[in-house]
């Protein structure tokens, strides 16, 4: 835009200056045939006659100047204003940023264990209940993914006081951060409501979590173990913990079992041994499936139903406290592996926004950056390679404003295409955001979607897998879970960078043998165990 005003202000010069040298010369040749007809006269007249020829020169330049300066000044002062009010909206979404990034000891799940709210104009200076009343209905569809739910819950007055008064609603304003226990409170416009979703678990689905956990024999791969974390390869088709429509048959089953029956470093402090007594078949190892155990799992984060990969899970309070700070910190390194449809590319960054879809519930979608839509440059896309190219969709200063379902959050994934055979591709892909669907939504909208994802891929594509190689799940791994230090040990023991591979399953491995052959020698660890 500056350079703009700048070569509109040339132009404007350039014309100007043209046309003053023009009337220069036409006054100046009048000023000599006037000295040459008051030749007669005296000296003094002569001169007065000069000046009143230099003052109505003066007076035209200024006539045919005065127009286009007052017009310039016009367009300067609103560009001024403008980028006054875009240096403003930059401060408060960086100021945002920082207050999101900030988040830690808050978290338990990753970073989707909270809903965000934030106050719009038209509740400045209201009831937080009120407030909550009016907006929480809309970001109901948080809950439903987060506990697995068949239908949205609906939430009454009364329960929303009670989230107040259990601490479980948490404001931030500027860098300052408070939990709220009074409903009267009154929230302003800039700030922004956290609400707990395991909190609002608890208070909708009171009646529907179970108080114990039956240990189920099913058969997971242990990649490590010590008494205060478990490192397991979560095989596809598994919900990692218990919720409507999977009570049974989940990875908390499973660990149940294991920690209670098989486990050298003891069941941990989540699986309460006061629940075994007159259940010595338990540790005997003879039928787990025959008492149940109260329900605490040190659950930390989790992998959609059909990926496979590794996942840590905490045995002590400590642990998953521990684990929870480093998750919300972005101090766990996660790579994964997929088979794609199409070739993402090499060494590519994208970096854009992902919010949920606003008619498709259980989906996630790209949306504009905030930052760029405010300063009238939204994107759609950004994905920016090594040579920094990116796509962009330009908006008008006058879009209107970012609805809920248009407000998302920023997701990073570093892609790199290991092998392409012309149709499909096995892509590494390390995540530095753990937003919900993070990496198939990104390869989604980069057009090479995650082969066998029926949420976001391609039917044609996906009833060949399954037709071709009984496959039906998405085939994507989480190949490498990294920890810059152990979570609760300390002293030189603790310091020691933690890093835990797994395998891919064998439906993924067959295939990524044929689209890469020279995979299992450049990279056995991902074949085999």
């Amino acid at each position: 835009m500056g350079l703009l005003v700048l070569v509109v202000f040339q132009i404007f010069f350039i014309v100007s200056s043209s046309l003053c040298l023009g009337c220069y010369r036409y006054y100046n040749t009048r000023n000599s045939l006037f000295v040459s007809h008051f030749s007669g006269c005296s000296d003094q007249q002569n001169t007065r006659n000069q000046y009143r020829i230099r003052q109505q020169y003066a007076s035209v330049c200024c006539f045919l100047a005065r127009p286009n300066i007052r017009k310039l000044s016009l367009e300067l002062e609103q560009i001024e204003a403008r980028e006054k009010a875009l240096l403003l909206e930059e401060e408060q979404l960086k100021l945002k940023e920082e207050n999101l990034n900030s988040i830690d000891e808050y978290t338990s799940l990753e970073e989707e264990s909270f809903i965000e709210i934030d106050i719009p104009p038209e509740f400045d200076n209201t009831r937080i209940d009120l407030v909550l009343d009016a907006l929480l209905p809309q970001h109901l569809d948080a809950v439903v993914e987060y506990f697995d739910a068949t239908t949205t819950p609906t939430f009454s007055r009364s329960q929303i006081a009670d989230l107040i008064q259990r601490k479980h609603v948490l404001l931030y304003t500027k860098n300052k951060k408070e939990i709220i226990t009074r409903k009267s409170f009154k929230v302003q416009t800039g700030q922004t409501i956290f609400l707990s979703l395991p909190g609002i678990v608890d208070q909708l689905y009171a009646n529907q979590l179970p108080t114990t956990i039956l240990p189920e024999n099913i058969p997971i791969q242990i990649l490590y173990e010590d008494e205060y974390m478990i490192i397991v390869n979560k095989p596809a088709g598994m919900v990692v913990h218990p919720a409507a429509g999977n009570w049974n048959g989940t990875l908390v089953n499973a660990l149940a079992y294991y920690l209670t029956t098989s486990s050298p470093f003891g069941p941990g402090e989540f699986l309460n041994s006061s629940a075994l007594s007159g259940h010595e078949e338990l540790m005997d190892g003879i039928t787990g499936e025959s008492a149940v155990i109260p329900y605490r799992p040190g659950i930390v984060h989790r992998l959609d139903k059909g990926t496979t990969g590794v996942m840590v899970v905490a045995k002590t309070t400590a642990a998953l406290q521990a684990l929870s700070e480093m998750f919300a910190q972005r101090k766990v390194k996660k790579t994964y592996f997929a088979v794609t449809i199409g070739n993402p590319g090499s060494r590519v960054v994208i970096d854009n926004y992902i919010a949920r879809h606003p008619k498709e519930r259980q989906k996630m979608r790209v949306v504009p950056d905030p930052k760029q839509f405010a300063s009238g440059l939204g994107r759609s896309v950004s994905s920016t390679s090594t040579t920094g190219s990116e796509v962009a969709m330009p908006l008008s200063f006058s879009s209107p404003a970012l609805s809920y379902s248009q407000r998302g959050r920023r997701a990073i994934s570093h892609v790199d295409t290991r092998a392409f055979d012309g149709k499909l591709g096995v892509a590494e892909i390390r995540i530095q955001t753990g937003r919900t669907h993070q990496i198939r939504v990104h390869l989604q909208d980069r057009g090479t979607p995650v082969y066998g994802d029926d949420c976001y891929g391609l039917a044609d594509w996906n009833k060949k897998l399954s037709k071709q190689h009984g496959v039906s799940r998405p085939l994507l791994h989480a190949y490498q879970l990294e920890l810059d230090h152990h979570p609760v040990l300390t002293g030189e023991e603790g310091k020691i960078n933690l890093r835990f591979r797994a395998p891919m399953a064998e439906d993924m491995a067959l295939l990524a043998d044929i689209i890469w052959p020279e995979g299992r020698a450049e990279r056995p660890e991902l074949f085999t165990p």
